[in-house]
């Protein structure tokens, strides 16, 4: 599995102090921290974004881990009323976590929330506003 080195306890530091206010509209996104794709980012639509292997999966995590389905292994959607993303379980035999916890069902996602699908680990960031966008991006990615 390879090793990012976006450890979880790193990603902390951005949750104390990190008060900007949403002022722009980027997109939020899922990031790969951790196994096969570690650095990939995918922007997430405001409706329905299904996360699989297959070319047709919004999140398409066809990195070889083939404990990820081919096709909606997990779905993230958007709750307008509530301005949320939520993520939930597609019922594939590999369970999905949500920091360590299996999900069972459909909940919402927070800020800097893990998601791991087999041997691969996400990351929600949702929009955050240009410095700390950046931020992220940056820490998420770097080698």
């Amino acid at each position: 599995m390879q090793a990012c080195v976006a450890e979880p306890d790193q990603f902390d530091r951005y949750r104390i102090g990190d008060d900007l206010p949403v002022t722009d509209l980027s997109p939020a996104r899922i990031m790969v921290i951790n196994g096969p794709g570690c650095g990939s980012s995918f922007s997430l639509s405001e409706s329905v974004s299904s996360i699989g292997r297959n070319d047709d999966q919004a999140i398409q995590l066809d990195f070889g881990d083939s404990y990820v389905s081919r096709e909606n292994h997990a779905t993230i959607l958007y709750d307008e009323a509530q301005g949320r993303y939520l993520i939930r379980w597609e019922g594939k035999p590999n369970p999905v976590r949500l920091n360590n916890r299996i999900l069972l069902g459909t909940e919402y996602l927070d800020k800097w929330d893990h998601i791991h699908i087999g041997k691969t680990t996400l990351c929600f960031a949702p929009s955050t506003g240009g410095r700390s966008d950046q931020h992220v991006t940056q820490h998420a990615t770097k080698h």
